[in-house]
């Protein structure tokens, strides 16, 4: 199993939504995963909760606090890459992993 995933916060929901829908398009068979730092249950519109959203409720929460305390929004979205990526391993155990800048 291959996922790829992308990690914005919840302002870019609208371009991760075409991000991940054209992915799909060309990869029907690959998982993408829509990482948020922020938190999903903040996300208002219903029509992004259909898209696979993993939050940053699945990473550790002393380091997250920690760095969010620190860094600003782009900061965050630098930082935070391989710490999605090791909990979507974790997690899901997959074969391959794509990150994808949204």
């Amino acid at each position: 199993m291959t996922i790829a995933f992308t990690l914005i916060n919840i302002s870019y929901l609208p371009v991760a939504k075409t991000l991940a829908d054209s992915f799909l398009a060309h990869n029907p068979d690959m998982l993408f995963y829509i990482c948020l730092f922020d938190d999903k249950n903040d996300i208002q519109d219903p029509m992004f909760l259909e898209y696979n959203i993993y939050d940053k409720n699945n990473l550790n929460k002393e380091e997250y606090d920690s760095m969010r305390s620190r860094y600003d929004n782009f900061s965050m979205a630098c930082a935070l890459k391989p710490y999605f990526a090791e909990a979507l391993i974790r997690d899901f155990n997959p074969e391959n992993i794509v990150y994808l800048d949204a």
